[in-house]
Formats: C-alpha cells, structure tokens, sequence
C-alpha cells in the first residue's frame, strides 16, 4: 500500500513538473515593441512615469478649431478602433487625440501596475498634461472598457471636460470578489499557468480567420479580412497576453465606488441594440442613476456601431458636438 501511495505521488510530483517545463519548450512571438518603435520613427509614443504610451494626434483640417476630442478603445482594441471616424471630426473643427491604453495596441506591456479605470484615468490625465498642455477643456470619447476610463477622467477632471460620449460602454466597477474570483486570479498568477495560456492563446487563437469570427459576434455582421488583421496585429507583440492576464489581477478600484455625481459634463450614450457583448440593459441603468444621460440607438448594430456604422454615427456626433 505504502509502495503504490509512493508510486502515486511520485508520479503526480513528476506530472506537475512537467507541467510546468513544458509551455517553456513552445516558442512565442519575437515580435518586440522596441523594435517597432525603431522601425517607426513617425510614430508617437508618449513616457509617463517609464509608461510608453502610443498616440495619434490629429489636427483639425478646417480654420477654425472648434474643440479637443480624446478617443479611447475598449477590451483588445486600439487606435485602429476609430480609424473610420477621425476624417470627420477633423472636417468639422476638432483636434483628435487618440491613445492606446497599457497592454493593449502599441502601448506599453510591462509596467503599468494597475489597470483600475481610476489609474489609467490618471495616466491619460497626466498624458495630457505633459503632451498637451495649452488645451485647456477636452470632449471624451470612450468605447466599451474605455467607457469606464473616460468616466473617470470626467470624475478626476470637471472643469476641463464639456461632454462624454460613451459608446456601447458604461461604468465598470468590480464589487467583491468570490472565492471563485481569488481562485482564478491565483491560478493565472502561476508562471507556468500564465505561459501554457499564452502558448495556447498563439497557437490556436492569434489567426485572422479567428480574429474575424470575433469581430463577426462584436460587429453582428460579416468582418473583413482588414479588420480582422487590423485588431490581430498587436497580439502578435512580445507579452501581450502575459500583461493582459496581469492586469486582470490588478484591476480595481481603489475607492470602490460607482459615483460619478462630480462630474458637470454632458454624458451622451450611443448603443447598437443588437449588442450582445454589453447588452442595452446596461444604458438603461445608467440612465436610472443619471437621468440627464441621453441615449441614442442604431437598432441594426452590434457592439461597434463606430466601425459598422460609421457613415451615421458621424453624422449623428457632428450634430450632437454642434448642439
């Protein structure tokens, strides 16, 4: 019996160590953001605190500028996210700023340490104020996650913010965790359990055919191949799953609060009904909480309606920025 018990542990100790070599034999991308950024040399990349963020400054086309616009994405987006909406802003009077938050897009894998809507709304804020320092009042921009970040930017900021719009996304708050939580949380802070996730992640998952199976669920229609590969691109980068299960692990807030009652902008809501990602629903508790949120619907779009819609959500921002 003592033997067989021996024979048993001995191979469950033998097992788990092999568990643990075994993701570390599966090579990962070599893709390195450094090298990116030497072969870029037109790019933008701010420093924040040691912090590289990338960015897009765009400037108004037309003679009289009319306002600042930051964009923010959501959950593995970019930049890229509002690639077909810039072009009018900026025929329109306003200088657009688009960033690319911590871990996602060209931006930074490594150090930023905590990925609470509260502190990346302070790394944009400190961004703007070392980049941009002659803008004096901004209008927001937030798509899903980036919704939560330009809220608080709005908390964080009130005199320099006139109007947020926030697009398939509200506040995003994290209440106690469950045991559940805590376990998921510790497995992921495992080295090997972080590696085997990104060796399976690069190997099954990183292909633009997936990509656009993604993008058909988000889009609620048919994806393009551009996209697809437009929104792969960054996850082929050196660490980027790595820092993306990391920052799950430190992703809330300190204050664990959901009020936004500081803030004196104008809050608009523009939604894709067909949103299945961040149901409608979540607009409508918003508006509980905050009446004066107006909401407008596309009711043939998903959670993108920026991309998929973009012809009459530009229209329909030119008329709202106008009022």
């Amino acid at each position: 019996m003592k033997k067989t018990l021996k024979k048993i542990v001995y191979f469950l100790l033998f097992t788990f160590l092999l568990c643990c070599i075994l993701p570390y034999l599966f090579p990962l991308s070599s893709l390195n953001l450094a090298t990116i950024i030497e072969k870029n040399p037109t790019k933008k990349w701010g420093n924040i605190d040691d912090i590289l963020l990338h960015y897009q400054y765009l400037p108004t086309k037309n003679k009289t500028k009319k306002g600042n616009i930051l964009l923010v994405h959501g959950f593995s987006g970019s930049t890229f996210s509002w690639r077909k909406n810039t072009d009018s802003l900026q025929n329109n009077g306003y200088d657009v700023i688009m960033v690319d938050l911590p871990c996602f897009g060209l931006s930074d894998r490594t150090k930023m340490k905590n990925h609470s809507p509260d502190e990346r709304a302070k790394l944009l804020i400190r961004f703007l104020k070392k980049y941009f320092p002659d803008n004096q009042q901004y209008i927001l921009f937030g798509h899903s996650m980036g919704a939560s970040v330009v809220l608080a930017m709005a908390q964080q900021m009130p005199d320099a913010v006139t109007k947020v719009f926030l697009v398939d996304g509200a506040e995003l708050r994290f209440g106690k965790k469950t045991w559940g939580t805590y376990f998921a949380l510790m497995a992921i802070s495992f080295p090997p359990v972080e590696r085997w996730i990104a060796v399976i992640a690069e190997y099954f998952f990183y292909t633009p055919s997936y990509f656009q199976n993604i993008l058909d669920s988000a889009y609620q229609q048919k994806a393009s191949l551009e996209a697809a590969e437009g929104y792969l691109f960054p996850f082929k980068i050196e660490g980027t799953t790595q820092a993306i299960l990391r920052s799950f692990r430190y992703a809330r807030n300190k204050n664990e609060t959901d009020d936004f009652s500081n803030h004196k902008a104008n809050i608009y809501m523009i939604w894709g009904r067909k949103d299945t990602w961040v149901p409608i629903k979540n607009a409508e508790n918003f508006i509980k909480k905050y009446p004066k949120t107006q909401l407008f619907t596309f009711e043939d779009a998903g959670h993108n309606p920026m991309e998929t819609h973009h012809k009459e959500f530009n229209q329909l921002i030119i008329k709202l920025l106008n009022q």
